[in-house]
């Protein structure tokens, strides 16, 4: 293995300290090497310090103010020496032939313009599952992101494009391979789960969180990658980005939530293409929850 590429397993962390040591050795016991490990700290406020002090020299502990994932992740680039790039999330974990599966697979594509790897994810948990994203397509892409942070990347290409921090509340990844395919680069799926996702209470708030940004992210992302998409493609994202808004609202109907909370989502669902009937139900429900029958997908 003197001759193998070193593969530089960058994990970028938030108070996420209870998870980070299962990270960590995800990344340390794969079945290749050379390795490295490195945990970016974007100003953690829990005892990830002590936590990352546990595997001394077998990692770098890189800490930083507080300034986003994304921010974090382009940092990362500084220290990273490796041919090859993989981010790890600090809730997430490494099946122990991740590494080795999918540089192989890279190392036999012929066509230069292929620069990463993804698999399919393995849910834990509070959920379990496996994905089923399908092989790379572009016109797929262009309407869904089904491509993990968690791939394998070609370090060059990742210095060359990088992390756009504009992207902190959301849909970075999606913005980071739309980036590649919009520069004529492009991936493959090796259908295995090789990554491990753990669906927990705070992912899951984040994932809310998202998804009423949906259309504010969408429209940000439109933009930027404008001459990829068509006036119908631009139509259909936006329509796609309500939808999930609204139903996003819908699902969220609790009567245990404070009055504030049911106001907000009042505001959001008034503010999309609803029909009367929506609006009224969720009009009823916000000030009268516990005697409102809610209607739920």
């Amino acid at each position: 293995m003197n001759n193998a590429p070193l593969v530089s397993v960058v994990i970028p962390t938030y108070n996420y300290a209870q998870f980070l040591g299962e990270a960590v050795e995800s990344a340390l016991s794969q079945t290749y090497a050379p390795v490295e490990v490195i945990v970016m700290d974007d100003g953690s406020t829990d005892n990830t310090v002590e936590v990352a002090a546990v595997f001394g020299s077998r990692i770098r502990y890189i800490r930083g103010p507080k300034q986003g994932v994304y921010a974090t992740r382009q940092a990362s680039l500084e220290y990273v020496r490796g041919e090859y790039f993989l981010n790890l999330d600090a809730d997430n974990r490494l099946h122990p032939d991740f590494v080795a599966k999918t540089l192989s697979l890279l190392q036999q594509v012929s066509d230069e313009h292929c620069v990463f790897v993804y698999t399919q994810r393995r849910h834990f948990g509070d959920g379990e599952g496996i994905s089923h994203f399908p092989p790379f397509d572009l016109a797929v892409l262009k309407k869904r992101n089904f491509i993990d942070m968690g791939s394998l990347l070609k370090t060059n290409i990742v210095r060359r494009f990088g992390f756009d921090p504009a992207f902190n509340t959301g849909y970075g990844d999606y913005d980071f391979f739309l980036t590649l395919a919009e520069n004529g680069f492009q991936g493959v799926l090796l259908d295995e789960p090789l990554i491990e996702y753990r669906v927990h209470g705070a992912s899951i708030t984040h994932s809310v969180n998202k998804t009423y940004r949906q259309v504010e992210i969408v429209k940000r992302l439109l933009k930027k990658h404008s001459p990829m998409f068509s006036a119908a493609d631009r139509r259909h994202a936006l329509h796609a980005a309500r939808k999930r808004v609204l139903l996003a609202i819908i699902n969220n109907r609790d009567p245990a939530h404070s009055l504030s909370i049911r106001i907000a989502d009042l505001v959001r669902l008034v503010g999309l293409p609803s029909d009367p009937g929506q609006i009224w139900e969720q009009v009823k429900y916000t000030f009268r929850p516990k005697l409102t029958r809610l209607h739920k997908p």
